[in-house]
Formats: C-alpha cells, structure tokens, sequence
C-alpha cells in the first residue's frame, strides 16, 4: 500500500495580460478582468510580474496500511480497508537567473471513509502544510485552494499524491473564492462529509419511493491571519443521478445574515 512519485519541472513564465475588451453585445463600458488574481479589476492590464525561469523538484507519497489486492488476469484491484490513507509531499523550488527564489513547501494529510451500516457513510480528509524560505515567493508558488465561485459541484484530484485509491478524497470547498485565502505560510486544510443515505427519508412513507440520499457537511480552512469555514446540506440521488446542496459560511462575523450559496451536481454514469 506504499505508492511514490518524484520529478522535475522547469517553467519559463511570462504573464498573460487581456488584449481586447471587445463585445458582440452588451454594454460598451464593461470590462473583462485582469489576469492579476491580486488586482482583479486593473484594467491599465500591467502584467502580474515579470518574465521569469524557476525550477520546481517534487516528491510525492502515499501509503495505505496492511492493504489487500484482489489479482485478476488483467488488472489488480484494491480492497476497502478499515485503515486511513496518509499522504505526504515535499516541494522545493528553485529561482534560476536573476529571480531570487529558494523555498520549501512540506504538506501531509490523512483521510478516510467510514462506513457506518444504517447510518450512512462518513468521509474526512485533513491536510496540514507549511512553507519554510517564503521569501521572495512569486503569488504562482502559493498554496492555492480548491475554490468554488460557480453553481456547480466540481471535486477535483489531489494530483500531488500518488497511486490508486479505495475512495475518492475530499479537497473542494462549496463557496471559497480562488484565491483570496492563498498562502506562503502555514495552512490547515479540514473536510467532513456525511451521507445518511436515505436514514430520514426512508422513515417518511411517501418520500421513502424517491430513494433520496441525505448529505451534511463542513469545510474549513486555517491560515496565519485568515480563516474560513462553510456548512452545508444537501439531497443526493434526485431522479436518480443530481445531487443539490445549499450552505452558508461563516467568514464574515460582523454580518448577522446568513450568506447562502446553492451548487448542483450530476454524475456522469446512470449504472
């Protein structure tokens, strides 16, 4: 259950800057914005930095304990287990010419699902980082979250950890803007999840045929200064294969109202 990875990367970077704000329709006054997640709405459009070479070297691992295969003649596949996955990654990054760059970014995390017969499913995964010779760091270097600013729930990869795996890891936040609680420094990354799959509905006579799946949740992220946390509940299963979830989060503590945001999901597979 030991899964590993390593390479190395060279970048050339050059920043993108808007070249027209033309529209077929709409008003003439709009403005797209910039390509600066720092200055979003500078439409002088100054490139985000300047031109650039960095050399990243990354080593990435995993390991699931006393885990068991199944052998088929084609492929091997690995069973459930009642242990949590850790995973562990190392970055350095290295400014070559006259960018004057030499950091590390250390990160581990552990996360699980856990099976709970007629209560449902719950699912957790932790991610704890930090970065060590933060100086001079370009803002592309950061540790950027899984963000969400669209209706649509889109969970993706964790892509600096290797291997197969028995689940599927939770790393999307339901309401996080991209980039605003990016970070050098230290970060704490939490995601919970429960499904109670139909333990409520499946009580209701009439709403038992709709076979509807119950989900629950909270995302929360720790950072140096800056913290962030969202709850939400939601139906999975809706005719057999959309899932709605509405929320709120808690960022803003001087606002009494309740900041609602609503995302829908689909599967890709009817079987």
């Amino acid at each position: 259950g030991l899964f590993s990875n390593f390479n190395v990367q060279f970048h050339q970077r050059s920043a993108l800057v808007n070249k027209s704000f033309y529209y077929w329709f709409g008003k003439e006054d709009k403005h797209f914005t910039s390509n600066d997640p720092l200055n979003p709405f500078q439409y002088n459009e100054k490139p985000a930095f300047e031109k650039h070479q960095i050399a990243h070297a990354q080593i990435g691992l995993k390991w699931i304990p006393f885990a068991k295969y199944e052998t088929y003649p084609t492929f091997k596949r690995m069973l459930d287990t009642k242990w949590p996955e850790l995973s562990f990654f190392y970055k350095k990054g290295i400014g070559m010419g006259n960018l004057k760059v030499n950091y590390d970014q250390l990160e581990a995390g552990i996360g699980k699902d856990i099976e709970l017969r007629a209560l449902g499913k719950f699912s957790f995964d932790v991610m704890a980082g930090i970065f060590m010779n933060n100086e001079n760091m370009n803002f592309i270097d950061y540790k950027h979250f899984s963000g969400n600013q669209t209706i649509f729930l889109m969970n993706r990869e964790n892509s600096d950890v290797p291997g197969i795996s028995t689940r599927t890891n939770i790393t999307e936040f339901h309401g996080l803007s991209y980039y605003d609680y990016s970070t050098n420094n230290r970060y704490l990354e939490i995601h919970a999840s429960h499904n109670f799959r139909g333990f409520f509905i499946g009580k209701i006579p009439l709403l038992r045929k709709t076979k509807i799946y119950e989900v629950a949740g909270i995302n929360a992220l720790y950072t140096p200064g800056k913290n962030y946390m969202e709850a939400f509940v939601g139906a999975d299963k809706l005719f057999k294969f959309f899932r709605f979830d509405v929320g709120t989060s808690f960022q803003n503590k001087e606002s009494k109202k309740l900041d609602l945001f609503y995302r829908f999901g689909f599967r890709l597979s009817f079987f």
